[in-house]
C-alpha cells in the first residue's frame, strides 16, 4: 500500500507536459515503486522471524501485476448488439 502511495503522489506532481513525458514520468514512478516495494521485503527479513518466502512472493507477484492486468483489460470492452 506504501509503494503504491508513493506512485500516486509522484504521478500527482508530474507536470502536464503531454502524452510522451506523462508515460515517461510513470514509468519513473512505477520503477520507484518496485524499488521501494524490493527495500521493504529486504526490511521484512530482519522484522519477521519466519516468514514464509514462497506466500510472500506470490502474494506480490498476484499484486504487481493486477495492475498491468486491469490496465491491459481496460481497453478491451466488449460491444453489444444495439439493434441498429
Amino acid at each position: 500500500m506504501v509503494p503504491t502511495a508513493v506512485l500516486a503522489a509522484g504521478i500527482a506532481r508530474l507536470p502536464a507536459a503531454g502524452p510522451a513525458a506523462a508515460a515517461v514520468g510513470f514509468m519513473v514512478w512505477e520503477g520507484v515503486k518496485m524499488l521501494l516495494t524490493l527495500a521493504m521485503l529486504v526490511l521484512a527479513v530482519k522484522v519477521v522471524p519466519h516468514l514464509s518466502w514462497p506466500a510472500l512472493l506470490a502474494a506480490l507477484v498476484a499484486c504487481l501485476s493486477m495492475n498491468w492486468l486491469a490496465l491491459s483489460r481496460q481497453g478491451r470492452s466488449t460491444k453489444t448488439d444495439t439493434g441498429r
